[in-house]
This record gives structure tokens, sequence and C-alpha cells, in this order.
């Protein structure tokens, strides 16, 4: 199989690909993601094979249906990580300006930045910055120590300065 270049290989096995996205259920807008996926893990087999130790067709079944998986195992992850947004919170972070400095930012980028961040990341935001909460309050109010509390700011400050 390496004696033919990729773009041939892809549309051998485009029909798997396309098969095993049917099977899963991904079609509509995830499907192009997750087709990608799966020229990946085809990338993965072709560039990786090695006559000796079997046959293409099955190292690519095998790769193509790991590269699609392993991208759904991101996409849960990405979702148990992301606080669904409700709208209260947005109106309290546009109620309020930070210290008077920071101009208020539209929905759409506070809905942005705040997506990038976990579960207790954006509760620090909407606690400290939103409510203006002392870090002693957050604390007392979730149960969890004040060092806790001041972890998930360093991993804010840290995250949205990359996102810069």
């Amino acid at each position: 199989m390496r004696d033919l270049p990729f773009e041939k290989v892809a549309k051998m096995f485009d029909p798997l690909i396309k098969s095993r996205l049917k099977v899963l259920g991904l079609t509509g807008e995830r499907f192009e993601m997750f087709y990608q996926a799966g020229l990946i893990g085809l990338w993965k087999a072709w560039s990786e094979f090695d006559e000796t130790k079997g046959s293409f067709p099955s190292l690519a079944n095998l790769r193509i249906s790991g590269g699609i998986m392993d991208e759904l195992r991101k996409e849960s992850n990405r979702e148990k990580r992301i606080m669904p947004m409700v709208p209260e919170i947005y109106e309290n972070i546009l109620s309020k300006a930070v210290y008077d400095t920071i101009p208020l930012l539209e929905k759409e980028a506070i809905a942005y930045y705040l997506e990038k961040l976990t579960k207790l990341e954006q509760r620090w935001v909407v606690e400290r910055i939103c409510n203006q909460k002392r870090e002693v309050d957050i604390a007392a109010e979730y149960g969890v120590s004040v060092g806790a509390v001041k972890s998930w700011r360093k991993r804010v400050v840290k995250k949205l300065r990359t996102l810069r």
C-alpha cells in the first residue's frame, strides 16, 4: 500500500469511512469533522503499514474506527467541561463593569471566552468578576478551600492569556 499515493488510498477507503460514520449516526453538520478524523486514522495506517505484520485493510479499518472514536471522546469531554451558558449569566456580566477600567464585552465575545474554560473556571469568572465576590466567600459557598479558588483563578488567567 505504501507504493500508492495517499490520495488514491483515501479514495479507495472513502466508502468505509462513510459507512462507519453512518453506523454511528454522525451525519449533518458533524459529518465533516468526523470524516476528517477517519481520514487521519487512514493516513496513520498508511504511513505506518508494514507488510510483514498483516494486511492493510484490517489495519485501515482499525485506525479509521479508532480515529473516529477518539474524536467522539474528545467531543464528549469538551461538552462535560463546558458549563451551559444561561441568559442570567450574560445579563449579570453585561450589567457590571469590572473595576471601571475594562469595557463591557459583547455577549458573543464573552461566550467565546467562557466556553474555553472548565466549569470550575467559569464559576470563578461568574462569581469573582461578575458577582464581585471575594475568594473567601466563593470558597465557603462551594465548600472548597481558598487555595482551590485561587487555583481556578490562575488557570483562568493562564488560559485567557493564550487566547489573545
